[in-house]
């Protein structure tokens, strides 16, 4: 059996974490330049950096401090915060209503009289591009610069690994809309229903299309989960109306064959075909009829003693046939939108209402290229894409939300 090298040297290279789970409270970050909004945090040793993608409309996702005064984006210096406990208490697990609190948590932070504006990417990443798995997390969403809790529309988690999304979790109901309970806070488990939580990324980006007030806290996560039986890659890549698979193996010494099977909601898979086991350690199979809409994949690896692994989950979103070369799709949709936005670019997406209202505007980018209008009413919108580069205008027409 030959070994692939390289990718085996990639695998080697890249940083590792530790192992076990980690509950990040962020109870232990502290203000180390004066008027500074933490944007770095280290946990069990690990360093993470949060990210925004608009200082100026959005504010910088950072941990809030009470009693400490910030640079707001406009260069001035904000009041001192007060010191009020607002955060989700340290010992709260999601597994039932907590009313513990704390006094330090993550949030986007524009200090009244300045606003956000709604629809901004916030995120979380490590420093060094060590991967990790996120198990579960508390958010607050607010339409009125954090003042009182909403849904806000729902919440598009995205996990990403080099710049590619590993799984984009929903969540459009049963958020906290009072103080009663976790402080407002939602608890968000991702192992419930689609399982992310063995899923290895260097990035998780939240992004709410309402909320101009975005915090976050108990931020669980894990050390990163290695594939099974020497699977050192498992890609895949939508071409048109076809879903190329690819996989490379350090050894095949145990291996009987793999089994690629398909799921649409990535609970219930069936076969789709299988790949006797080479010398090369290179692997590849095309799905030439996929599902409309979601697609997800995974391996069914089968060795010689008859015991059955499986790889992680991946997903390929396939917009309808005739849509397929509109910039903006599903059409029609129950709630989630799509657009492939090239690298560096940011495209602005409005909808008005028969009225000629507009009633949603927001932003994609290459990183964040889904948003949910879950929260809107069902019935006919005219849609307008911008390039918030060059002003220019991609592309117009109407959209039918069910």
């Amino acid at each position: 059996m030959k070994l692939n090298l390289r990718s085996l040297a990639l695998l080697l290279a890249l940083p590792q974490l530790s192992f076990g789970q980690t509950l990040e409270t962020f109870e232990s970050a502290t203000q180390t330049t004066v008027n500074e909004r933490p944007t770095t945090f280290t946990s069990n040793g690990q360093s993470f950096t949060t990210t925004s993608d608009d200082c100026g409309t959005g504010g910088i996702f950072g941990v809030w401090i009470p009693g400490q005064q910030y640079a707001n984006c406009n260069g001035t210096n904000s009041t001192n915060s007060t010191n009020s406990y607002y955060g989700v208490g340290t010992t709260c697990t999601g597994t039932g209503n907590c009313t513990d609190y704390s006094a330090q948590f993550i949030d986007n932070g524009l200090v009244p009289p300045a606003v956000a504006t709604a629809g901004h990417v916030y995120g979380l990443q490590t420093t060094n591009g060590a991967l990790f798995t996120v198990k579960s997390l508390f958010i607050y969403l607010s339409t009125d610069n954090g003042t009182n809790p909403s849904s806000a529309g729902g919440v598009t988690i995205t996990g990403k690994l080099a710049g590619n999304t590993v799984f984009t979790y929903i969540k459009t109901t049963g958020f906290t809309t009072d103080f009663v309970n976790n402080s407002g806070f939602t608890f968000i488990d991702f192992s419930a229903g689609t399982n992310y939580t063995n899923s290895n990324i260097d990035q998780l980006l939240i992004q709410s299309p309402n909320a101009n007030y975005v915090a976050l806290d108990n931020f669980k996560w894990g050390v990163s989960v290695p594939l099974p039986l020497g699977l050192l890659s498992f890609d895949l890549k939508r071409n048109g109306n076809t879903v190329y698979l690819n996989w490379k193996t350090s050894s095949n010494a145990t291996i009987v064959d793999y089994q690629i099977e398909r799921s649409a909601d990535g609970i219930l898979f069936s076969r789709l075909g299988n790949r006797t086991v080479n010398d090369s350690g290179n692997y590849e199979f095309t799905d030439l009829s996929p599902l409309t809409g979601d697609n997800f994949y995974r391996l069914a690896i089968t060795s010689k003693d008859g015991n059955v692994t499986y790889s992680e989950v991946k997903r390929s979103f396939m917009p309808t046939p005739e849509k397929a070369n509109n910039l903006l799709y599903p059409n029609p949709t129950t709630g989630m939108l799509f657009a492939n936005v090239p690298e560096a670019a940011v495209w602005n997406l409005q909808l008005t209402d028969i009225s000629g209202r507009m009633v949603f505007t927001s932003k994609f980018s290459a990183q964040t290229n889904s948003l949910s209008i879950a929260s809107l009413p069902n019935s006919i919108y005219f849609y307008r894409l911008r390039d918030t580069n060059t002003g220019a205008i991609l592309e117009e027409g109407k959209i039918n939300k069910l």
